[in-house]
């Protein structure tokens, strides 16, 4: 009983939680401020996530139970899914922010919607319930959209809404297509990150393109994670594998992209047991393996970024621990009760 009454208590707290967020987000909306906009944006999607449930199940394989918590989200976020959609509207008429670049770097002028309010709206509407125009919106950032942030964190919610269907997919796929092109470069990296997360066999030419070609290793180390996504259906791409381990070994290669090919040779291989790991050696080059694909934390109000980077946000404007510590003196309460009942 008692542990019974510590879990209703938790739950309670994170969907309060998720409530006065999303209640925040409604609030910020009118304003039509870039970046107070973008810290409700932010402090939802840090309630979302302190909302799922961590039980061990795979993050795209999830449990029912999980699958049952993530019900709930969306059928939470579904009073803000249409402000959602405007918000990642390339033309949205009501927010913008005379800090964005373009590709050059130029400012492109107060007529242009801020690209880290519509990155952030992108990946809350993968936790919302699919609709067409989610969809539609969602694949519209993806053809259409020059940053990215906003392609990768579109292509990244169709996958995580179910909604990716072969047409997403070959969309996404030729957006891949452009890593030789230098303006295209930066879409395409995000995208194969992407491939590492979810599968992408029909992508696997591409990626065993990348194997051959004279891109950086960082480049066919993201193309190898994402062969080994596809796993045994990669058999096609074991002969690259194997001459990009051999020209890493043979030149003093960082031990960490060497055990990613043979981790990538061994799942392409239809292989379960896990291959010898190298151990570093005191004078091989240290290469930071990629990152998986995250959600951008705005840097400022001005000027967004538009590359992803890995973090996590420290605050927020709903005291997250505060409430879960008063969840435990809550429970204390109740059992002190319980227990003068029980003598």
């Amino acid at each position: 009983m008692k542990k019974h009454l510590f879990i209703i208590l938790i739950f309670t707290s994170y969907a309060f939680a998720l409530e006065v967020e999303i209640d925040a987000l409604k609030k910020a909306i009118p304003t039509g401020d870039p970046g107070t906009i973008n810290k409700a944006l932010v402090d939802l999607h840090i309630a979302i996530t302190y909302s799922d449930i961590s039980d061990g199940s795979s993050y795209n394989n999830p449990s029912a139970t999980r699958l049952d918590r993530r019900s709930e989200i969306s059928q939470a976020l579904e009073p803000i899914k249409q402000d959602l959609i405007a918000l990642t509207s390339l033309s949205n008429p009501t927010v913008f922010n005379e800090g964005v670049l373009d590709w050059n770097g130029k400012p492109q002028g107060s007529q242009q919607p801020d690209l880290t309010i519509i990155t952030n709206a992108n990946v809350l509407l993968g936790y919302a319930q699919g609709s067409e125009r989610v969809y539609e919106t969602l694949i519209e950032n993806v053809s259409q959209g020059s940053a990215a942030n906003v392609v990768s964190s579109a292509s990244y919610s169709l996958f995580q809404s179910g909604l990716a269907d072969k047409k997403a997919i070959d969309i996404i796929i030729k957006r891949m297509e452009g890593y030789q092109d230098e303006r295209g470069k930066e879409v395409a990296y995000r995208l194969m990150h992407l491939a590492g997360v979810w599968p992408m066999p029909s992508a696997l030419d591409l990626f065993t393109e990348v194997l051959k070609s004279k891109s950086p290793i960082s480049a066919k180390i993201v193309a190898a994670n994402a062969i080994a996504k596809i796993g045994a259906g990669g058999a096609s791409a074991l002969p690259s594998l194997r001459d990009l381990l051999q020209e890493l070994e043979q030149n003093g290669g960082d031990f960490r992209d060497i055990n990613t090919i043979n981790r990538a040779i061994m799942l392409a291989s239809g292989r379960s047991n896990t291959p010898q790991a190298v151990m570093p050696s005191t004078t091989a080059a240290q290469t930071t393996p990629a990152p998986p694909l995250p959600v951008q934390q705005p840097k400022s109000e001005a000027t967004p970024s538009i590359k992803i980077e890995v973090e996590t946000p420290s605050s927020s404007s709903f005291p997250i621990l505060p409430v879960a510590i008063l969840a435990a003196v809550i429970v204390g309460i109740v059992l002190y009760i319980l227990r003068r009942k029980s003598k």
